[in-house]
């Protein structure tokens, strides 16, 4: 009636397509931790090493911005979570669509920093 087959097939999809970017992501912080830890102990140890002390101050801001970004985009899919919710109040597929919206839109900016750093730091 209110599709909770097939609410639970999307959920499954989203949860999926979520472990397997969380997978990836992992992988990708892997590779930029394991690149930036020589050039955070060579920012530490040399007061002239600038472009070790730029990479360090990079690595610094960019996580408050991806985590601000992610706070406003997850506020602003919670927001057609709650809208969702409030006109169809028991249509459970849309309700667990949104949900994946939100965690998604909550991550994005962390998982393309990460990203774009290994590709970065690794030179490909």
């Amino acid at each position: 009636m209110f599709g909770t087959q097939q609410a639970g097939f999307d959920a499954a999809r989203t949860a999926s397509a979520a472990f397997w970017s969380g997978v990836a992501s992992t992988q990708a912080a892997g590779v930029t931790i394991a690149l930036r830890l020589p050039i955070f102990f060579q920012a530490a140890t040399d007061p002239f090493a600038w472009p070790a002390r730029r990479e360090a101050t990079r690595a610094a801001t960019e996580k408050w911005e991806a985590a601000v970004e992610g706070v406003l985009a997850a506020a602003a899919a919670s927001a057609t979570l709650w809208r969702d919710a409030i006109v169809r109040p028991g249509d459970v597929r849309s309700l667990t669509h949104n949900l994946g919206v939100v965690h998604q839109a909550a991550l994005r900016p962390a998982r393309r920093r990460v990203r774009g750093n290994a590709r970065r730091l690794t030179g490909g």
